[in-house]
């Protein structure tokens, strides 16, 4: 979501820039009349005046009919209290929990920037603080994991609610020192104070939050269940699929959910950080709803060319299946080779699973590696036929020429410069590609160093 925003915001500059978008000197844009409470439908680009005021969240797509969920935020500051898990002190009752206070509120000028954001600050404007205070923790390993959970946390709740991280003024200070993972209840946790919304003091999580929004396993989990329910928690969230874990104290396999229930508890397991709120509300955040299928089937027309240029890289590696085959057949390949030839199987193997089953995308992006680990694997039995043959002249000679150079490299950046977009879509087009010719540049020049070496 971040880098769909730094897109649109490029996009946005270059379409301004030759219209003269920016304000007389002086002068403030008004400020759109708040939207908060509705169902909005915007066009590509419209949401981001919406989105970026200070007492609304705008989160996209979030019914059938692409309609987005405009959210009220408090223009107060509002704190809340979550506990969190630790087991580094661990004490008899397994481990020990302390307070965390959260708060949020509407980062100065952002109501500013929501109409603005292409104009530079007036002349004695503030420098605007960091969007994340994080207080407690020392200058050690903990004190850093903590300052990086407090930030990874604010990140991924203000995306969750379609804010910028610099649109809201967030704050995590702990009761005492962190020592183990508390991003994925920070996270829940930012999300109930940008909405205004109270903390249950039944619940508590605990995980790690993903880039993603997900929320990923944590070690000693256990033991910080067992010191939740040692406080008076009921409600404990976890990562989903950690319901049997290990004791980092006893050492055996412990049942979480038959723990809690054991001790009049609640075992629930969540998968990201929406599930992570509505365990700490008990409320339900608007989620974008996934595109169906069949909006994002691919026109005939693409289906025969793609059915086309998969029936060539079958031909391609059928040609170079057979040299291995008979260097299968006489027997002592080289380690590397013989991995080499493996992968190439099994990518083949499974392109044509996803290409009986009707996933013509998936399956050519297979049919692509396996093509490509079979042909390396040739080609490296070449370089090594000549080397057992004493040729070590011949042998670099066949090295060298498996580097091309770059001209094929700058030819394809030159045929994305040259094809300018017009639209939306063909904006995103370019990007994507000027990508996947970066990506092939920096694997161009990682062979190119191998091979020097």
């Amino acid at each position: 979501m971040s880098s769909m925003r730094l897109r649109r915001g490029a996009i946005a500059l270059a379409l301004c820039a030759p219209l003269g978008c920016a304000p007389a000197p002086g002068s403030r844009p008004a400020r759109p009349a708040p939207a908060v409470g509705q169902v909005k439908h915007y066009q590509p680009l419209e949401m981001a005046g919406d989105a970026r005021q200070a007492g609304q969240a705008v989160i996209l797509g979030t019914d059938e009919a692409n309609g987005s969920t405009v959210l009220a935020l408090p223009a107060a500051p509002t704190p809340v209290v979550v506990d969190a898990m630790t087991v580094a002190r661990a004490d008899a009752a397994g481990g020990a929990s302390h307070a965390i206070v959260l708060t949020s509120a509407p980062a100065p000028g952002a109501a500013i920037a929501a109409t603005a954001t292409t104009t530079r600050a007036a002349p004695g404007d503030a420098e605007p603080a960091a969007p994340v205070q994080v207080g407690g923790g020392d200058d050690g390993a903990a004190g850093a994991r903590w300052r990086a959970d407090a930030w990874s946390a604010a990140l991924i709740a203000t995306t969750a609610l379609g804010k910028d991280l610099a649109d809201a003024a967030l704050s995590a200070t702990p009761a005492g020192a962190v020592d183990g993972p508390a991003s994925a209840l920070l996270a829940g946790g930012f999300v109930a104070a940008m909405l205004g919304d109270t903390i249950d003091p039944a619940a508590t999580l605990a995980g790690a939050i993903q880039p993603d929004g997900t929320i990923g396993p944590v070690a000693g989990l256990a033991d910080q269940v067992a010191a939740a329910i040692a406080r008076g928690r009921t409600r404990i969230g976890v990562p989903a699929g950690m319901r049997v874990v290990r004791s980092a104290t006893s050492g055996k396999d412990v049942d979480l959910v038959q723990l809690a229930h054991s001790r009049r508890a609640e075992l629930i397991e969540l998968a990201d950080v929406r599930d992570a709120y509505r365990l700490l509300t008990g409320r339900r955040l608007p989620a974008p709803v996934p595109v169906a299928a069949a909006a994002m089937a691919l026109p005939p027309a693409a289906l025969d060319r793609l059915e086309a240029r998969y029936s060539a890289w079958q031909r391609k590696l059928a040609e170079e299946w057979a040299p291995l085959l008979q260097l299968e057949q006489a027997g002592r390949l080289p380690a590397a080779i013989t991995v080499l030839m493996r992968v190439a199987h099994g990518r083949s193997e499974h392109a044509e699973a996803l290409h009986r089953t009707g996933k013509p995308v998936a399956a050519y992006g297979d049919i692509l590696a396996a093509w490509l680990y079979a042909a390396a694997a040739n080609q490296t039995h070449a370089v090594i036929g000549k080397l057992a043959a004493g040729d070590l002249d011949v042998a670099i000679a066949a090295l060298a020429a498996l580097d091309s150079g770059d001209a094929g490299l700058r030819a394809a950046f030159g045929r994305i410069a040259g094809q300018p977009p017009a639209t939306l879509a063909g904006q995103l087009t370019a990007i994507e590609a000027l990508q996947a010719v970066l990506r092939g540049w920096a694997y161009h020049e990682l062979a190119a160093d191998s091979l020097r070496a």
